[in-house]
């Protein structure tokens, strides 16, 4: 019984400190697109939170987004995750996955497509 209550504290302990809670209201406004209290870079910039939390969140943002941010933000944004520890390797997938993704779904003619009658 005591291990239990052990591994419970321990497990409230690292969710305070990784603030998963606040971490996953901020992953539901940005799904449900609604508005953040702080800017994305902001939360990204601040010092609490694990670089793994803060890359999940971009990376949902990121996915979400109806348009991708322009090159200029996504420098921004890619100096803050640097700057929280973040290992980038995860953005470069997904930013090539998008491209794909968009490639794919892009309509495409491979010429008329009307019959030519023969003869």
């Amino acid at each position: 019984m005591s291990v239990a209550r052990i591994d419970g504290g321990v497990i409230l302990t690292l969710k305070q400190a990784r603030k998963l809670d606040v971490y996953f209201e901020y992953e539901e406004k940005i799904m449900s697109k609604t508005t953040l209290d702080k800017s994305l870079l902001d939360i990204i910039s601040d010092p609490d939170g694990t670089p793994e939390d803060k890359m999940r969140l971009f990376l949902i943002y990121y996915i979400s987004a109806q348009q991708a941010p322009s090159e200029a933000d996504l420098e921004q944004y890619k100096k803050a995750l640097t700057d929280a520890g973040c290992n980038l390797n995860p953005l470069q997938y997904i930013k090539q996955w998008k491209a794909f993704a968009k490639m794919a779904s892009a309509p495409t003619s491979y010429g008329s497509t009307t019959t030519k009658p023969m003869g």
